[in-house]
C-alpha cells in the first residue's frame, strides 16, 4: 500500500503538466539512484585528479609564475580542489542511507 502511494507520487506530473521521472519499482529507484550516485563520483574523482594536475604543473613550472593569470588559473584551481575534498564527500555522506543502497526502500507499515 505504501509502496504503491510512492510509486503513484513519483509518476505523477507537477504543476505544468510534464512529467517529473517515471519509476516503476523499489529496484528501478534503487539502480537509478545508484547509478547516479556513481556518476557523482566520477565527477568527484576526475574533478580531483584535473585539479591536482594543474595545480602541479603550474606551481613546477617557473615559467607559468611569471603572469597574474595563471595565478587566478591556479587559484581557482586550489579552490575548487578543496570543494570537492570537503563539500563533495559530505554531500554523498549524507544522501546516502546508513543501511546502504541495498535496503534503500520504504516497507510498508
Amino acid at each position: 500500500m505504501l509502496q504503491e502511494a510512492f510509486v503513484n507520487s513519483v509518476n505523477s506530473t507537477d504543476i505544468r503538466g510534464s512529467t517529473v521521472l517515471l519509476i516503476r519499482s523499489y529496484e528501478e529507484a534503487r539502480i537509478t539512484f545508484a547509478v547516479i550516485l556513481s556518476i557523482n563520483l566520477l565527477v568527484i574523482v576526475l574533478g580531483i585528479i584535473v585539479n591536482a594536475t594543474i595545480c602541479h604543473v603550474m606551481l613546477r613550472k617557473k615559467r607559468y609564475k611569471r603572469n597574474s593569470s595563471n595565478f587566478f588559473i591556479t587559484h581557482l584551481s586550489v579552490v575548487e580542489l578543496v570543494h570537492r575534498l570537503l563539500v563533495f564527500p559530505l554531500m554523498v555522506y549524507f544522501v546516502v542511507p546508513a543501511t546502504g543502497i541495498k535496503t534503500f526502500q520504504c516497507k510498508a507499515i
